[in-house]
């Protein structure tokens, strides 16, 4: 191809990378990016799209005028997205060669659009917005290890005060744009690199706590799992457990808005026979690009389907060869995990399994063992321990699992289960509810007394009255 682009242009185009290099955030990128794009090439339209959590490409900025010359808002086709190879905007982001081994796509153009308009999926609306569809391109914007998404110009020479502008793009124009977008591409791969910095720095502070917060263990474990779901990182769920002797406890969950862990209980799990236990036991991280190719080794394998998850990762907590754990994470497409991906997952691992283990000796010297007529329980987890404890502590008749959750560090839910687990052999509820109608727990060797019998009585009366005014009034 014959470019025809000069010397001046391509100098030109490393002083606009290097002042993207000096962006801090996408937006600052994406403003500096359309208006050098507009400056040269005046489209009517410019797009950029990267890739979701889904595996296929979303727009994520536009920026351009209807055919009234309205500038077009951010909610016209809230969500458009295509998935790779697909329809005009999704074609630059796979390889012209579908046989190709390359990750990469490549530059895709159009002089004219309307000729291939039934080819496009929204081709229909796009030419009733602008007025016309008469040319095209698209670049991809490739990082270390794939292209993560594209770069688009619809219809050249909108607002031009040249006559002699023809609205058609040029090569050199194509091959302009292609610079362009490499430099836009280091750009947003730098900007992104720094977030996951400020993961692992944000996590590295939650766990040091050098301000000396004493920030509270059920505060940490969210604030990372919920940093694992994070909008610059692949995942849509993560999962962190904790081993105590056999077993393999939830302490913290976190998932994208679209997921949910309905059907997915939060039982221990065992270190034998599942896969999470094997990477516990193994002291090996586990990779699945492709759950369907091993679903047959998946515990919740409904939860996967339904939920519509297709890779897997698995890591062990581990520190000077002791497994204290496991963080579990899955991704909505079929993820090709880099070497990236990999290392920024071992250091996250490493912090917590320090963390977890300063937590668990500190814990284990100051607390209590729960008896039972004199008698240590033995088997129960740390966790266990710790709410039957509370549980038992001389200074409250009844608990709630919030008032648990809350001395303990402990999560709700986690509180909540460890309750029911052991109700009738440990514990009861109370016959009746607080003010506010929570559960009120209490060991079941308190016999019920006179307050939770009057309390009983005064609903009973309470709802006769009310039934029997009911009924006269029906009367």
């Amino acid at each position: 191809m014959a470019t025809g682009i000069t010397l001046e242009e391509v100098n030109e185009l490393r002083e606009f990378g290097n002042r993207l290099l000096r962006c801090k955030t996408l937006e600052e990128v994406v403003s500096v990016t359309f208006s050098k794009i507009e400056e040269k090439l005046h489209p009517q339209v410019i797009s950029l799209f990267l890739f979701s959590k889904d595996g296929t490409l979303k727009r994520e900025r536009m920026k351009g005028f209807d055919v009234y010359g309205m500038e077009i808002e951010d909610n016209w086709f809230p969500d458009e997205e295509y998935k790779p190879g697909e329809s005009f905007s999704g074609r630059a982001a796979s390889p012209k060669n579908p046989a190709s081994s390359s990750p990469y796509g490549e530059t895709y153009w159009v002089n004219d659009l309307e000729s291939e308009l039934e080819k496009f999926l929204n081709g229909k609306d796009y030419k009733a917005k602008l007025g016309s569809l008469k040319c095209g391109i698209s670049v991809p914007l490739n990082g270390t290890h794939r292209t993560f998404g594209t770069l688009e110009a619809l219809n050249k020479g909108y607002g031009s005060d040249d006559t002699s502008t023809s609205f058609v793009y040029l090569d050199s124009e194509v091959c302009w744009l292609t610079v362009l977008g490499a430099h836009v591409s280091s750009a947003v791969s730098r900007i992104r690199r720094k977030e996951e910095e400020k993961i692992c720095t944000n996590i590295s502070r939650k766990l040091a706590d050098p301000d000396n917060r004493k920030v509270p263990q059920a505060e940490v474990y969210k604030s990372i799992t919920d940093q694992f779901i994070g909008k610059l990182t692949p995942y849509k769920a993560c999962i962190l457990r904790e081993g105590h002797g056999d077993k393999l406890f939830v302490i913290e969950r976190s998932c994208t808005s679209d997921i949910t862990f309905d059907g997915k209980g939060l039982e221990p799990r065992s270190v034998k026979g599942c896969l999470v236990g094997d990477v516990y036991q193994k002291k090996e991280p586990l990779i699945v690009d492709h759950i369907r190719s091993s679903d047959n080794r998946f515990f919740s394998l409904d939860w996967i389907t339904s939920q519509g998850l297709k890779s897997f990762v698995c890591f062990p907590l581990t520190i000077q060869g002791e497994s204290v754990g496991t963080i579990s994470l899955y991704s909505g497409y079929t993820h090709k995990f880099t070497g990236n991906d990999i290392e920024f997952l071992e250091n996250i691992s490493y912090l917590l399994a320090a963390y977890i283990v300063g937590i668990k000796r500190a814990s284990d010297a100051k607390l209590p063992k729960f008896e039972w007529n004199g008698v240590v329980v033995a088997g129960l987890s740390p966790i266990e321990n710790k709410v039957l404890v509370a549980l038992k502590s001389p200074e409250w008749e009844f608990r709630t699992v919030k008032g648990v959750a809350s001395e303990t560090g402990l999560t709700e839910e986690s509180v909540k289960s460890t309750l029911e687990k052991y109700r009738g052999i440990y514990a009861r509820v109370s016959l009746v509810p607080d003010n506010n109608g929570n559960a009120l727990y209490t060991l079941i060797s308190r016999f019920v007394t006179t307050r939770e019998r009057l309390a009983l009585l005064r609903i009973f009366i309470s709802k006769s009255i009310s039934n029997g005014f009911k009924t006269k009034r029906g009367a």
